[in-house]
């Protein structure tokens, strides 16, 4: 698994494409299970991971509707528990930070 990670969300158009861009993203090994339970399995026992950026939040919010805030809510989670730096943004990473 990657140290880093950014995740782009206008690559991500529906909820059936999240997953299979996180496996790619975080270049996991094997596939995980397309749910935020799998999710957070593998991302909080993982020792490397460092850092989760997430540009055009926006559009992922779109696309993804309630469901990306639930992803958000993950991540943040991640950085509490975990100590994993987590940077949402709106737009591009020079835009507006959303958390």
């Amino acid at each position: 698994m990657k140290k880093r990670v950014l995740i782009n969300g206008n690559k991500i158009i529906s909820k059936s494409e999240l997953y299979p861009y996180l496996e790619q993203a975080f270049k996991l090994s094997y596939p995980i299970g397309h749910n935020l339970d799998a999710l957070w399995d593998t991302l909080s026992t993982t020792k490397t991971l460092q850092k989760i950026t997430i540009i055009h939040s926006n559009k992922l919010s779109d696309n993804l509707g309630e469901y990306a805030q639930s992803l958000f809510d993950l991540f943040n989670t991640l950085k509490t528990k975990r100590n994993i730096e987590i940077k949402i943004y709106k737009g591009k990473r020079n835009e507006t930070n959303r958390t």
